[in-house]
C-alpha cells in the first residue's frame, strides 16, 4: 500500500514538474521577442548618448567635466545612502 502511495505521489511530482518545465520555456519564448526589441532601443539610445557626450566633451570639455563630477557626486550619494 505504501509503495503503490509512494509510486503516485512521484508520478503526479513528475507530471507537475514537467507542465512546469513547458511554462517555462513558453514563457521564455514569448519573452525573447519583447526583449530582443527593448535591447535594440537600448542600444540605439546608447548609441546616441554615446554621441552627445562624445560632441559634448569636443565643444565644451570643461562643461562636460562639470557635468561629470555632478554625475558622480549623485551616484556616490545614492550609493552612500
Amino acid at each position: 500500500m505504501t509503495e503503490k502511495l509512494t509510486t503516485t505521489i512521484s508520478e503526479n511530482a513528475k507530471e507537475v514538474a514537467a507542465h512546469v518545465a513547458d511554462d517555462a520555456r513558453q514563457v521564455a519564448n514569448d519573452l525573447r521577442g519583447p526583449v530582443r526589441q527593448v535591447k535594440s532601443e537600448l542600444e540605439d539610445v546608447a548609441g546616441i548618448f554615446e554621441r552627445a557626450i562624445h560632441d559634448s566633451a569636443v565643444r565644451q570639455p570643461v562643461a562636460t567635466l562639470a557635468i561629470a563630477v555632478c554625475v558622480g557626486f549623485a551616484l556616490g550619494a545614492i550609493w552612500k545612502a
